[in-house]
């Protein structure tokens, strides 16, 4: 050709191929670069799917049977139990602070506006609708405090619960007993109550641990569990042991 001659190629010719060797050069490292961002975002995302699974797992396996022991308190381990008292408490405690907030706030907008009472449809719509505001504003914040409330004392009790039959490696009515004292010395620390309510509260707080106790520990005894209290001669390893020497 007419260009063989390096010095004897036109310029545009020359700069057309120098263009072309670039692009091929730089084509490996473009694709080498869009594939790294790609291949971090497979990490990122298999990584979210990872946990996203742990999760549910965790929660079906606490929801299922296999948080069921008959070794430990209502046929449950701690964990679950402690999920359950929360959602019972929240529950409860919302509904009935919301009820008892709803009644006070409609006596109380009864109170302040039974002297300017209206006297038109309208006055009367008004009426009416300030209500329903003022008794479900009420509500709803009174409902949220007693869900709070209930649900970190139901935390506190059952959490400490557990954290002595761990700590004492028994599991019996002593561990309740010890948890309702502290859960009502708390209680009346918190709102200052005086020596007779403190004495009346932790009497009554006494006596209910004391009955939670007793029956969670029959109810561990009906499921085959020992109770460290009773006569040998009662407990389920000494009757196994005489059944066996029998046979």
């Amino acid at each position: 050709m007419w260009w063989n001659k390096k010095e004897d190629k036109p310029a545009d010719v020359e700069t057309e191929q120098t263009a072309r060797v670039a692009v091929n050069q730089q084509a490996p490292n473009t694709q080498k670069q869009t594939q790294q961002p790609q291949t971090r975002e497979q990490e990122e995302r298999a990584e979210r799917e990872e946990r996203a699974e742990k999760s549910q797992q965790a929660v079906r396996d606490m929801l299922s049977y296999k948080q069921q022991d008959s070794t430990q308190r209502f046929n449950t381990k701690p964990e679950a139990r402690i999920l359950s008292v929360v959602i019972a408490t929240t529950s409860f405690g919302f509904l009935s602070g919301f009820y008892t907030g709803y009644k006070r706030n409609a006596l109380r907008f009864l109170a302040e506006n039974s002297h300017r009472m209206p006297k038109t449809v309208q006055g009367w719509y008004y009426y009416h609708k300030n209500k329903n505001y003022h008794v479900l504003s009420g509500g709803m914040a009174l409902g949220f405090k007693y869900a709070a409330t209930m649900t970190t004392c139901g935390i506190a009790f059952f959490g400490l619960e557990a954290y002595l039959d761990h700590a004492r490696g028994t599991i019996d009515f002593f561990n309740t007993l010890a948890a309702t004292i502290a859960a009502g010395s708390v209680y009346s620390l918190w709102y200052r109550l005086s020596k007779q309510q403190t004495f009346n509260t932790l009497r009554r707080g006494a006596a209910a641990g004391l009955a939670l106790g007793l029956a969670q520990d029959g109810l561990r005894y009906v499921r085959g569990n020992d109770l460290w209290y009773l006569p040998s001669s009662l407990n389920h390893e000494k009757k196994h042991k005489e059944e066996v020497m029998h046979a």
